[in-house]
This record gives C-alpha cells, sequence and structure tokens, in this order.
C-alpha cells in the first residue's frame, strides 16, 4: 500500500471506530426510554377530554385537560394518534390496559387504538 492509501485508512479506522462502539449503547438507551413510557402508559388509567397533542418523529404525545402528565402513545396500525385525534375529544383508558379508547368530540365516533409495545 502506499503511504497516502495507509493514511486515509486509519483515517477511516478512527472515524467509524467511535460509532461502532456508541451505536449499541445508543440503541439500548432509545429502547429503555421506549420501554419506560409503555410501562407508564399501560400502567395509567385516565379519562378525560384532550388538552395538547404533539406529533413527535417516534410517538405521539398527549396531555389531559384534567391532568399535567403527559403520555407518549405508539399505534399498532398505519395511521397516528396525533392524526386523528384532536383537542377536546374524550379518551378512556382502564389501569394495566394497552387499549386506548377515542371518541370524537364533532361526531361521537368511537376508536379502539391499541398502543405498540416497545419489544
Amino acid at each position: 500500500m502506499k503511504p497516502e492509501q495507509v493514511k486515509k485508512l486509519k483515517m477511516a479506522v478512527w472515524f467509524i471506530t467511535p460509532w461502532l462502539i456508541l451505536y449499541p449503547f445508543i440503541c439500548y438507551l432509545i429502547d429503555r426510554s421506549n420501554q419506560k413510557d409503555f410501562k407508564k402508559f399501560n400502567q395509567a388509567r385516565f379519562s378525560g377530554r384532550i388538552a395538547y397533542i404533539d406529533m413527535a418523529r417516534s410517538a405521539d404525545q398527549f396531555r389531559l385537560d384534567s391532568s399535567q402528565t403527559y403520555y407518549r402513545i405508539r399505534s399498532e396500525w398505519d395511521s397516528r394518534f396525533g392524526e386523528l385525534a384532536k383537542i377536546g375529544d374524550s379518551v378512556f383508558k382502564p389501569a394495566n390496559s394497552d387499549t386506548l379508547i377515542l371518541v370524537r368530540a364533532q361526531s361521537g365516533e368511537k376508536y379502539i387504538i391499541v398502543s405498540r409495545r416497545p419489544w
């Protein structure tokens, strides 16, 4: 190998090695966060009207008008919770359930939404 090729190879190794080491750790932290969010959502019991909705990249987040707690939900179906639910819609979820019932404020339509497990 020529000296300039060796230099490029060394630079590539120095650049790639930290990413190979950090990637599994970052994946672990994300997985742990997702499991924590699901556990919080699964154990919660709530009923009320939606006061806030935020469609994040990985999951939708909402808050009820009767609470200051934010809940993250990843639905099992193709559409996202934030696309279906609107502020003012009612939700009901029993404790230790991954299923949420959404009732549209204007039409009264009911939707059953199953939260996706992170594993």
